[in-house]
């Protein structure tokens, strides 16, 4: 049983390395959580979003990948945003989003510029949207 999942973290290490490369510049407060307990209150929340368009569609989607990012980082709802572009697979994006809390997130997704957004990018997509929320784990 080991095997798949030994098989599964071979595959996506370079994946993690990168968004693990890409937090690393943030600090962590020192008044951040210290336990897992702790973890559940602290309230961040992230959000990786894969963003593959046809490469046909690339110079269409690259104006609404970089509005987004400007609208986003004026966002209150929103600590970061990063818009990373695939070395090799320059119509491969990710999005790394990090936000307040639960309620900020909701909050940003209601926003029109992000429905927008997914609706222009929507039929430029190769593959579907790939959003994937995470809080953080602490580690002491």
């Amino acid at each position: 049983m080991s095997k798949p999942y030994f098989s599964f973290f071979a595959v996506c290490s370079p994946v993690l390395a990168s968004v693990a490369m890409a937090f690393s510049g943030w600090t962590v407060d020192a008044n951040a959580a210290t336990t897992p307990a702790d973890a559940k209150t602290n309230g961040a929340l992230y959000a990786v979003v894969h963003v593959d368009v046809e490469p046909k569609d690339l110079s269409s989607a690259l104006p609404i990948l970089t509005t987004y990012a400007q609208r986003a980082a004026a966002d209150p709802a929103v600590r970061h945003i990063d818009v990373l572009q695939q070395d090799g697979g320059t119509n491969h994006f990710t999005l790394l989003e990090a936000f307040r809390s639960q309620a900020a997130y909701q909050q940003f997704v209601a926003q029109s510029y992000v429905k927008q957004m997914r609706e222009r990018i929507q039929p430029m997509l190769g593959s579907p949207f790939d959003e994937r929320l995470h809080s953080a784990v602490v580690i002491r």
